[in-house]
């Protein structure tokens, strides 16, 4: 499966679904060999808030690490992120890599996006980010970035690895 291919197709789909819309409701799209399941991720945000991504994270890494069928998983989003300086930005490597909390940047660092991040079972990932572009009540969105880095596509963990059962600690 190439990952970057799918993770590119449904980025366009996503956008054409923002374009539309105005917005675009938080989802993941779980891949195997010939087939894919949509997964509405809005549950999640009503009931764990803030934390919204880190708990549904955890449910999809425990569905990967369960199902060998399960070649490669992709999130589409509305989220905050750096206002990027380009491709060797350092501050969004340490944001990537969990070092720097977005909470941590100044307003005026930050800026919403439309985000696909896709990951595949063989460790390659890519993650889109549409900048929102909003002007006089209406929203836009700017040209993609692409980002296959050692970071990309990350959930915030290893998604192929069983996690750790915290009732054990």
């Amino acid at each position: 499966m190439d990952i970057t291919a799918e993770a590119r197709k449904i980025s366009g789909i996503a956008r054409k679904v923002f374009e539309e819309d105005g917005h675009h409701l938080p989802m993941a799209i779980v891949m195997g060999e010939d087939k894919r399941a949509i997964i509405p991720l809005q549950p999640f945000v009503r009931m764990f808030g803030e934390r919204w991504k880190e708990m549904a994270s955890s449910v999809l890494q425990g569905m990967a690490a369960d199902n060998q069928d399960i070649l490669g998983i992709v999130m589409v989003a509305e989220a905050w992120t750096r206002r990027s300086s380009g491709p060797g930005d350092h501050v969004m490597r340490q944001l990537a890599a969990g070092e720097m909390r977005l909470s941590d940047l100044r307003p005026e660092d930050r800026q919403e996006a439309l985000v696909v991040m896709a990951s595949a079972r063989d460790g390659r990932g890519v993650t889109l980010t549409h900048p929102i572009v909003r002007e006089g009540g209406r929203a836009s969105l700017g040209e993609p970035q692409e980002d296959a880095g050692k970071n990309a596509g990350r959930f915030g963990s290893d998604i192929w690895r069983r996690p750790a059962d915290p009732r054990l600690n």
